[in-house]
């Protein structure tokens, strides 16, 4: 098997002068295992992804094929050539029936080929009808625990931050409506006839409760366009491209050492943000607070994997030391400040920079708690309408041959396969409905936070956080 130093290297600037091939046809992923595997060697070869040409198509029953994953929006495979064959390992993705209301596959595509521009993410390699090959990073995802080490906590900062500044947006974006504001208004109107359908609607769901949401978010967006109307010079509000889901399942640690990680100053790059179907233009906070939602989540718990725990939010602390990591990185890129170490946060700043970077994190703090509402209450909508396609999910789950003794291994340094039969976030046993209901009730305690309709709820604890729970 081949390093992942060595896939590196056949990639190389591969997105920025080659751009990917692509294919009318269609992979059936519902056909028998050794037909699958067939397909697959003769997609690559008509993509001509780099080495696996030269894999004759009789060789097609060696191929190492594990599927990962089997969730609404893909069908996710690591695929590796024969061993001893000098060919790199790939990730397969086959798109699901049910994803057209939230992902734009055409808007997600051009977003992958700009961010292989400035090395975020990885390459995308070739497309075809009804999924894409991209390339395999040896790595492990971040857990809800690891997302709590402070270092890569710090980490975390500096990657959103330079992924921020990297992308430049289009004209068209820079004067479109923020993604926030766009996803609620578009998936209002099915959630609502949702709704209508639930058969056994939750308090937070019942027709009436929803009209009352529709009313209350109304007065909250227009509560934030009067908030930030007065401070759009503070560079937490720029709009720039945001992940959108910056949960821990979408950030992979790289394993293999790289050369261009061995300087302390770039180490935080050895995380990867992937999974990129809801990025788009947004104000900064939106993922900064996104992702100190997501600490809340537990989404492998065995029984509770809808649910949110306030306590596990960050303590003041911790998020003031990703204020501070971040406002940093924005001073590095901006050539205000050297960074030697990037798991360090800087103590040696000059008064004024200090001072700067101070007011930044102030004016994080608080733009981060009035988007906070939008996080909540766009996902309770996602979740209602999820429910609604779960029901109709036309997956057919196929043997992909992987439990089979020649091909029984995982991939080498990868936890992405699951290690307990629980439901995850995306599979079709996940609780979409508990979900909803949690962020809802959250939407309103973060309302109640803001001096806004809470329906009785209290306010978010943001300055009570426990330490005991990180």
């Amino acid at each position: 098997m081949l390093s992942s130093s060595s896939d590196d290297e056949y990639f190389g600037n591969l997105a920025v002068y080659t751009p990917p091939k692509k294919s009318r046809y269609v992979l059936d992923n519902t056909v028998p295992d050794s037909m699958f595997r067939n397909r697959v060697l003769v997609m690559l070869h008509r993509l001509n992804v780099p080495k696996w040409k030269g894999i004759p198509p009789a060789h097609s029953n060696k191929l190492i094929i594990k599927r990962l994953s089997g969730a609404l929006t893909n069908a996710v495979y690591f695929v590796a050539p024969p061993e001893n064959v000098d060919a790199p390992k790939l990730l397969l993705r086959i798109y699901g029936p049910n994803a057209s209301l939230f992902i734009d596959r055409t808007h997600e595509l051009a977003n992958l080929r700009r961010l292989a521009r400035h090395k975020i993410g990885p390459y995308l390699l070739g497309e075809f009808a009804n999924g894409r090959f991209e390339q395999w990073l040896d790595s492990i995802t971040l857990t809800r625990d690891l997302v709590r080490d402070p270092v890569l906590s710090i980490f975390i900062a500096r990657r959103l931050c330079e992924m921020h500044f990297a992308v430049t947006l289009s004209e068209h974006e820079l004067h479109e409506l923020p993604t926030v504001w766009h996803n609620w208004f578009k998936w209002l109107p099915p959630a609502r006839e949702a709704v209508k359908k639930l058969r056994k609607p939750l308090p937070t769901m019942t027709v009436e409760a929803f009209a009352s949401l529709e009313r209350d978010f109304a007065a909250y967006y227009q509560w934030y366009l009067q908030w930030s109307s007065d401070k759009k010079q503070w560079p937490v509000l720029k709009l720039v491209f945001c992940h959108n889901d910056s949960q821990y399942g979408n950030i992979l640690k790289r394993t293999a050492r790289r050369r261009a990680l061995r300087s302390p100053a770039a180490a935080h790059r050895v995380l990867v943000p992937v999974d990129f179907e809801y990025a788009g233009p947004n104000p900064r906070a939106f993922d900064i607070a996104n992702h100190f939602a997501e600490w809340m989540a537990n989404y492998h718990h065995p029984t509770h994997s809808y649910a949110m725990d306030s306590g596990s939010f960050p303590t003041v602390e911790r998020r003031q030391e990703f204020y501070q990591a971040y406002a940093e990185q924005d001073a590095v890129l901006n050539h205000k400040l050297t960074l030697y170490d990037a798991a360090k946060l800087s103590t040696d700043l000059s008064p004024e920079l200090r001072e700067s970077i101070e007011t930044y994190m102030q004016q994080c703090e608080a733009a981060m708690r009035a988007i906070m509402p939008s996080v909540h209450a766009t996902w309770a909508l996602w979740g209602i309408l999820q429910h609604i396609e779960d029901e109709n999910d036309e997956w057919v789950d196929v043997v992909d041959g992987s439990d089979t003794e020649e091909h029984a291994a995982a991939p080498a340094s990868t936890e992405n396969a699951p290690k307990e039969h629980v439901p995850p976030i995306g599979s079709s046993d996940f609780n979409y409905l508990g979900y909803s209901d949690a962020k809802l009730n959250l939407f309103y305690q973060c309302c109640a936070s803001l001096g806004l309709e809470s329906r009785g709820r209290d306010e978010f604890p943001y300055n009570d956080i426990s330490k005991q729970n990180e």
